[in-house]
């Protein structure tokens, strides 16, 4: 029989004959890359008791986004787990895990590996175009029981699509099991014009519909699609995005298709394990006895709709910057600035001209914020730092209202825009949340600054300052989830 159990978010355990594999496991309750404590919670929250978790063959991960490569989850692994991780990782996920103790090993495109009683396929995404930015090191991954039990195949973030499964027709590979990503969240409260479209619960059926009626082999559908991903909660004053961040419902949505697919659709909770055997679907769903959901009632409240609030503290807690810390933004920003040459940014700007930018200088401003306090701070803003790409350079200029002088901007903390230039911290510590904009110009320009930030602030563009957040997050927790042995 070949068994796998939901772990939450992106998480998967795999078992059969007696093997046991984990994919992406979140082994805490919370997760993030930034020291300074800065991070989520997984959700829906969950019991782990390590104590009834199987002994573990080998531990998987996919790529080094903080959602998936989590430095206090792999601290709770024994250190005789090899440890498989995709061979286009920076060094600094296989520096740190070294120093950790661990035997790293590649997973590389096309290139089979066999646990006991389990291949592991690793392929190339289809498409680097993921619904995250920064995918680059992802790999999208065929797990095949070898005793023909069932698999289980994911892209990961990406979004799987019709050469997606072609490319598995060519291979000879029909997967049982077909895991889909969810990331898809409403920024608008932050960036008004990244209003989402369709309806919340509808627009996610309609694109499982597609999945399955455009994309999957009409005679190679699978046993089950599997809805996950957005599995975090944000925490503390940052509580609010809960109720608009996450505004998708995959359980409706999988409702919503019942009718017309049955139990094609499944949204699982955290512990739910789908059991195969001979590539069919082995009854109902199981319970694992290792991993458990929490009350409802001890969940973070989702949807219903919630504005940002004014006034946002910085998440590197620092409200000013020092003399020399504003010498080292200007520097940071100038960095940034070259960064941007050749981006979609720098394309759509150079689309505009005069009459459609109505007045408007044909580029891009920060606002950044200082003061003796988070409210005197953000009524007096400490400087407006406007691109000039001609230069690749940010001038510090003075503006009464920046909103009206340029296209698009960005308001944020002087202090939490050098630490994600400089990579002391993730950009999602400044992107969810602490981060607002505007958009003069919403049908001609996407704006992306997130995304941006996100691939400036990334472990293959800057390594060694990852692997400094990397060390600064280990906890020297001992142990808790063994091996059998080590394969050979």
């Amino acid at each position: 029989m070949f068994e796998v159990t939901f772990l939450g978010h992106q998480g998967w355990h795999f078992a059969s004959g007696g093997t046991n594999v984990l994919l992406d496991p979140l082994l805490c309750a919370d997760f993030g890359q930034d020291p300074r404590g800065n991070g989520f919670d997984v959700f829906p929250p969950r019991h782990l008791d390590f104590a009834s978790c199987p002994p573990i063959d080998a531990v998987l991960f996919s790529h080094e986004h903080e959602d998936h490569f989590n430095i206090p989850s792999i601290e709770r692994l024994d250190r005789d787990i090899p440890i498989f991780i995709s061979v286009r990782s920076s060094a600094a996920a296989n520096q740190i895990l070294e120093e950790l103790g661990f035997r790293v090993r590649p997973l590389e495109p096309g290139v089979e590996i066999e646990i006991g009683a389990l291949r592991v396929l690793p392929l190339p995404q289809e498409s680097l175009g993921g619904s995250h930015p920064g995918e680059w090191d992802s790999l999208a991954l065929y797990i095949d029981d070898r005793n023909d039990d069932g698999s289980f195949f994911t892209t990961v973030d990406h979004r799987p699509h019709r050469k997606t499964f072609e490319a598995l027709r060519q291979r000879s590979l029909r997967p049982a099991l077909v895991s889909y990503a969810d990331n898809e969240q409403n920024h608008s409260t932050m960036f008004p014009w990244a209003e989402p479209q369709g309806d919340a619960d509808g627009s996610l059926a309609n694109e499982l519909r597609e999945l399955i009626e455009e994309a999957t082999p009409s005679d190679a559908r699978p046993e089950a699609i599997i809805v996950c991903a957005n599995g975090f909660a944000a925490r503390g004053d940052l509580s609010w995005m809960n109720r608009t961040v996450f505004y998708r419902n995959p359980e409706t949505a999988c409702a919503l298709l019942q009718a017309e697919f049955g139990d094609l659709f499944l949204a699982p909770l955290p512990g739910d394990v789908i059991a195969l055997r001979g590539r069919q679907r082995s009854g109902p769903l199981l319970r694992s006895t290792w991993v458990t959901p929490k009350c409802e009632d001890e969940w973070p409240a989702r949807g219903g709709g919630s504005d940002q609030p004014d006034s946002f503290a910085p998440a590197t807690g620092k409200t000013n910057l020092n003399t020399t810390e504003r010498a080292d933004l200007s520097g940071a920003l100038d960095a940034f600035a070259k960064y941007l040459y050749g981006s979609s940014l720098f394309q759509e700007t150079y689309l505009l001209d005069a009459k459609t930018a109505a007045g408007r200088r044909q580029t891009m401003a920060f606002v950044t914020f200082e003061g003796d306090d988070i409210t005197s701070g953000q009524s007096n803003p400490a400087a407006v730092w406007a691109w000039d790409p001609s230069a690749c350079t940010f001038l510090q200029e003075s503006h009464d209202k920046p909103d009206d002088e340029f296209v698009v901007g960005a308001r944020c903390w002087a202090s939490d825009l050098l630490a994600v230039l400089r990579a002391e911290m993730p950009a999602a510590s400044l992107t969810m949340g602490r981060l607002a904009g505007w958009n003069a110009l919403p049908s001609m320009l996407r704006f992306e600054l997130p995304n941006l930030l996100h691939m400036y602030c990334h472990p293959l563009r800057a390594p060694e300052q990852f692997l400094e957040l990397y060390r600064a997050l280990v906890t020297g927790e001992s142990p808790r989830i063994h091996p059998t042995s080590r394969p050979n």
